[in-house]
């Protein structure tokens, strides 16, 4: 790890910790912190990752051109399918870092008592992850640390690593041998947390002349902020997924993760791939346009199919990219045969669509070759109200699993939903759980809940067959009631008979089991990064139609259509409020947010600084749904919330060029930027090389 508690001899961003405080109350510890003189001597600093990889540019650390990780994937010979090429595409994309702008900031209590025992109340997806780090960090074993997250009020990624807080408040408990709160206050979260890496990213693409894809080259800079968070696995899992969504028979990533002095790029929702999406399918319809050809087209000609290996390794055993995209534009009405399609929109409306894959689950390092959840689940003998408890590691941040889980439990049980009682990420109560992030939650942790289940109903039915005169295999569970499926009429009440398996006569056992489920998934391969890396990929297609206003430059959203295959929809009320949520975050990364840095000064640090959408900016959103069976996941599912928004900002960016012309490279898509590009003409930055002359 490069980065401490707080900063030793050098800090490498507006942002960087160097004390810490505590006291009685906030003003007392306010007025403390103002005592601390701090001397500064000003170094070099670079902010641009491209500049940070020149040969003299400042060293934040100790690394080569600041070059944290060098990620790559080879698939076929690029080289060749350049050669095989009618025409080769290139073309830059640059997206912005985004603020995660949780409504509840980082925030944590640590109590390190006398005995040397470690409790952490925090706001966290991963307690268990925590547990490992602290102790790494502080040399105890993981029996001194208990790590609790209480319901979490949004994280998004940002809070699924130990930051400068837990260290600090934790070093103050020992020291004071009192419990200690930290919280971020919301300048603290927005320079002090984590954003989505801006990336710089380099498209060339060779194509046939019908437009069938033969190569793509992909050089990705990465800013990685003065710190390595998930840095070098974001540029990992999107080198993989990048090879996912077309048939490329020749692919090559090479991905720079860059140290620069700017606030740190972390986890965030989609993990690599809303960057990588808007630069693959704005280019998707740029090279459509070259040729002459219907963007719908292009990506009917190219599109994976279930039972495809993609060239960079992901085994796409189900993929519903072509349906949700069929879906999409028979929602919008367009037609692709009809060459004055434009022609027929009201003037500066425009519409556009993208395709992405997003996964869920995954390995990503071989020093964590597991991808697991963990249940435990006790039926109690009164059969009343709360007549099941389930222990899960995930952590509940607005995701619903808490929902699913027990729906699961309900659904395996034969109970209701209000029978259930759920209690959730406690590192010294529940079972091992790697936490909520990576779409794994109900995927993972439902299967985990289901096999727990499962083995009690082979504890229960085991026992109710001898009383029903039936093989255990007939046992069935329904209504609290358990019944051979010969004579449902005539059956055990659930609580009876767990009662009666608690003494001697009824084979003298409580009725608990756990689980311990770990993704079918595989490290990528070490030479080449090609790698079935996920247990399963989900697939969308985002439709926009929009408005601009040529005078102002203003955007206004009329509707957006989202079509996801994310296999059996578990819970469809949540389901279409995750893809809601998805789609008006990827809005705003397309439209407003951009946490801006000029001469190393961060420019954002409030909400009237940061825009982000509201409910007044709201369009109406059209959710469908592609069901598929995945064979891996819970009752056929696949992983949702991150699939939500990683299409929306391609999207947006192919309908305003179908709405005025002018195609937008850089994220976000600002007014001003329209009205700069309107006025210079430019429509297309990009450089064709040629076999033929496209006319």
């Amino acid at each position: 790890a490069d980065e401490t508690g707080l900063a030793v001899d050098k800090v490498r961003y507006v942002g960087d910790g160097v004390a810490a405080v505590c006291a009685t109350d906030e003003e007392t510890a306010r007025r403390a912190l103002s005592l601390i003189e701090v001397e500064y001597e000003e170094l070099p600093y670079v902010t641009d990752p491209e500049e940070a990889l020149a040969e003299n540019a400042p060293k934040i650390h100790d690394v080569e051109r600041n070059i944290v990780a060098h990620n790559q994937v080879v698939g076929g010979d690029v080289q060749q399918g350049f050669q095989e090429a009618d025409f080769i595409f290139e073309d830059r994309f640059v997206t912005s870092k985004q603020a995660h702008t949780c409504l509840e900031p980082h925030v944590c209590i640590a109590d390190w008592d006398l005995s040397g025992k470690i409790t952490l109340y925090d706001s966290t997806q991963t307690p268990y992850f925590m547990r490992y780090h602290l102790a790494n960090i502080f040399d105890l074993p993981s029996s001194k640390i208990r790590v609790i997250a209480p319901y979490v009020g949004g994280g998004f990624g940002s809070k699924s690593e130990v930051q400068a807080i837990h260290v600090c408040a934790l070093i103050l408990s020992k020291m004071t041998g009192k419990p200690v709160k930290m919280a971020h206050d919301r300048d603290e979260e927005f320079i002090a947390s984590r954003t989505r890496h801006k990336e710089i990213i380099y498209l060339k693409t060779g194509v046939k002349k019908d437009g069938r894809i033969t190569a793509r080259q992909a050089p990705v800079i990465v800013d990685n902020g003065a710190y390595t968070s998930y840095g070098p696995g974001v540029s990992l899992t999107q080198s993989m997924l990048g090879g996912a969504v077309y048939k490329i028979p020749h692919y090559r990533y090479d991905g720079y993760v860059v140290y620069t002095n700017t606030p740190i790029g972390g986890a965030f929702r989609g993990f690599g791939s809303p960057q990588f999406t808007y630069a693959a399918e704005s280019q998707a319809d740029m090279i459509a346009a070259r040729l002459g050809m219907d963007p719908l087209t292009f990506r009917r000609i190219n599109l994976t199919e279930t039972g495809d290996r993609a060239i960079s390794g992901p085994v796409l055993r189900t993929n519903g990219a072509r349906e949700t995209l069929e879906r999409v534009v028979r929602e919008l009405g367009y037609d692709s045969t009809d060459s004055n399609n434009r022609l027929k929109k009201p003037p500066y409306v425009g519409i556009g669509f993208a395709v992405g894959t997003h996964f869920t689950s995954g390995k990503f390092h071989p020093e964590a070759n597991a991808d697991f959840c963990g249940a435990t689940v006790k039926v109690n003998d009164d059969g009343s109200v709360n007549s099941v408890n389930i222990l899960a590691g995930v952590v509940e941040m607005g995701t619903g699993c808490a929902t699913t889980l027990s729906q699961v439990a309900a659904e395996e049980l034969g109970i209701d939903l209000r029978d259930i009682e759920i209690t959730l990420s406690d590192s010294e109560m529940t079972p091992p759980d790697l936490g909520t992030f990576g779409s794994r939650a109900t995927t993972l942790g439902g299967r985990a809940v289901q096999e727990a289940c499962r083995k009690i109903k082979a504890q229960l039915a085991k026992e109710a067959a001898g009383r029903l005169g039936c093989s255990p295999q007939d046992v069935k569970f329904h209504n609290k009631q358990v019944f051979a499926a010969s004579d449902p009429e005539h059956g055990i009440d659930l609580g009876e008979l767990v009662h009666t398996m608690l003494f001697r006569d009824g084979g003298g056992t409580h009725v608990m089991a756990s689980a311990h489920f770990d993704a079918p998934c595989s490290l990528p391969d070490p030479e080449t990064g090609v790698g079935d890396f996920a247990m399963s990929y989900s697939f969308g297609t985002h439709g926009v139609v929009l408005q601009v206003d040529p005078d102002t430059g203003k955007i206004t959203i009329l509707k957006v259509v989202a079509a996801t295959d994310c296999g059996r929809i578990i819970n469809p009320l949540g389901a279409e409020g995750q893809v809601h949520g998805g789609i008006m975050q990827g809005l705003g990364y397309a439209l407003y947010e951009d946490f801006k840095v000029v001469d190393g000064q961060p420019l954002s640090s409030r909400f009237g600084q940061y825009k982000i959408p509201t409910v007044m900016t709201v369009p109406p959103i059209q959710t469908l749904w592609v069901e598929t069976d995945d064979p891996h996941g819970l009752y056929g599912s696949k992983g949702l919330a991150e699939m939500g928004m990683v299409p929306t900002a391609p999207a947006v960016a192919n309908a305003v060029y179908d709405a005025i012309g002018v195609r937008i490279t850089d994220l976000p898509i600002t007014p001003e930027k329209i009205l700069r590009a309107l006025r210079s003409q430019r429509q297309f930055p990009s450089k064709a090389q040629s076999k033929e002359t496209i006319s």
